[in-house]
């Protein structure tokens, strides 16, 4: 899920039914950005373009390293679209469905029986603190690109995550204009190892056209 001042752009994905089984996306056209999943947000206004880089810069990779998708909505003003309302009942739609259930800003938390109290008493206890950091990053960010501060990432994490956890974190939190305390610089990422071996076959997998190149 992404949005900018133009608009929201949605992309979920099921396991199995990505843009290659689903829109049929051949493996030579993959680019391993946004053209792969446009298949799920058909009729996307150009002004929701830098939405949908957002939001695909979030998704998972597949096997042949395009992005995953089986279905999308967009919205802009009062217009709407996607596969979301094209096939209500696709593959994909459940996990994209939630989003209309937010509350507060968050995601309600489905539990049933007795455990509901303890999940009411917990979102009002230990996910405070951590949902009111949420908040103040989100609106610094919606201000401009900004950074945890020590305080906040203290609240975060108790404990520092393994090395390189972290600095998978770091990458993905920069995707998104947010960076740890003191903006640290981060080391390029390793270029991938060619040619790419399916983890199925032992085989080497098709070379994708990437639009760096």
């Amino acid at each position: 899920m992404a949005w900018t001042e133009a608009g929201v752009v949605g992309l979920a994905y099921e396991l199995g039914r990505g843009p290659v089984e689903r829109f049929k996306l051949p493996l030579d056209a993959i680019t391993h950005g946004p053209e792969d999943v446009r298949g799920a947000v058909p009729g996307l206004p150009a002004e929701l373009e830098p939405a949908l880089v957002i939001a695909t810069s979030m998704l998972t990779d597949g096997n042949h390293l395009e992005k995953l998708a089986s279905v999308g909505f967009w919205l802009h003003g009062d217009r709407v679209g996607g596969t979301l309302f094209d096939d209500p009942k696709g593959p994909g739609v459940k996990r994209l469905v939630r989003w209309g259930m937010l509350q507060n800003g968050r995601l309600p938390f489905w539990v049933l029986g007795e455990l509901a109290n303890m999940a009411a008493e917990r979102a009002r206890t230990k996910d405070a603190p951590i949902h009111a950091i949420i908040d103040a990053v989100v609106d610094r960010r919606l201000q401009g690109p900004t950074e945890f501060t020590p305080d906040e990432f203290a609240t975060l994490l108790a404990k520092p995550p393994e090395p390189k956890q972290l600095l998978r974190v770091q990458r993905m939190l920069q995707k998104a204009g947010i960076t740890w305390p003191g903006s640290p610089e981060l080391p390029p990422e390793p270029p991938l190892p060619d040619p790419l071996i399916n983890p199925f076959t032992g085989t080497p997998m098709p070379k994708p056209k990437r639009p760096d190149k």
